[in-house]
């Protein structure tokens, strides 16, 4: 999938987790509705922590397909991006504690909604646990 944007589509008020953050930034959904979307497989349980399964099959409801890309367990985020991560496709990654997309060579996430480079992130050089390219067919 090539994307030009890749943001957050977020409400006043809203408080968007990092799954939620990176799902709104995948589909162009708004937090609150990709939200409802994570508690039709979460159920009662907080939006609090990363769920990236759910997130998964939240893509796959809404039509996305995704496959796995992490071939080095010992990859920083940064070398991630530079090394593994087309610059014209999403992915959806895990670090530690965290999900964030990257896009463009930069990362959009709940602290970042518009995207910042990964040179300027804060934790870019977190192992990456697992990265999804994302795509819509």
């Amino acid at each position: 999938m090539t994307t030009t944007t890749c943001h957050v589509v977020t409400t006043p008020g809203a408080n968007a987790y990092c799954v939620p953050a990176a799902l709104s930034a995948l589909t162009g959904h708004p937090v609150p509705i990709v939200e409802t979307m994570i508690r039709q497989h979460l159920g009662d349980l907080p939006i609090t922590r990363v769920y990236l399964p759910i997130a998964l099959r939240v893509l796959t409801d809404l039509g996305y397909k995704y496959r796995d890309v992490l071939r080095d367990p010992d990859l920083t985020l940064t070398q991630f991006v530079h090394k593994t991560a087309s610059p014209d496709r999403m992915y959806l990654v895990e670090i530690p504690g965290h999900a964030l997309v990257v896009t463009q060579r930069r990362i959009v996430d709940n602290c970042h909604p518009n995207g910042v480079a990964v040179e300027l992130y804060h934790t870019r050089r977190s192992n990456v646990r697992r990265a999804f390219e994302v795509w819509l067919p």
